[in-house]
C-alpha cells in the first residue's frame, strides 16, 4: 500500500476544483472607500485563493472585484476562511 502523500491529502479536502490564474482584482470595503489591489491566484465557483502585501489587512468580509479587461469587472461577497503572511483562502457568500 502506498503512502498518501501531502498534496493528495490536502487536495482531497476540496470539493470543487479550481482553476490557476494569475491575473489582477481588488478588494473593496469600507462603503467603497478602501480598495486592496491582489492578485487572484486561483478561483473555483465557491472561493478563491489571493495574494499581495496588504493582504494581511483584510477584514473578515468584503467585495472580491475582478476586471473583465473590457472596463467591467464581475464581483462576489467573499469571506476569510485562512491567511498566511501574503496569501489567503476566501470563500464566496451569497447575498440574502
Amino acid at each position: 500500500m502506498r503512502p498518501k502523500s501531502h498534496l493528495a491529502s490536502f487536495s482531497e479536502k476540496r470539493s470543487l476544483y479550481r482553476a490557476r490564474r494569475s491575473r489582477p482584482a481588488h478588494c473593496v470595503f469600507n462603503e467603497g472607500a478602501t480598495v486592496i489591489d491582489v492578485v487572484l491566484r486561483d478561483i473555483s465557483p465557491a472561493g478563491a485563493r489571493i495574494g499581495g502585501a496588504e493582504v494581511a489587512g483584510l477584514p473578515q468580509t468584503f467585495e472580491l472585484q475582478i476586471p473583465d479587461g473590457v472596463g467591467g469587472y464581475s464581483a462576489r461577497r467573499a469571506l476569510v476562511v485562512w491567511s498566511k503572511g501574503v496569501a489567503a483562502g476566501l470563500t464566496f457568500i451569497d447575498e440574502a
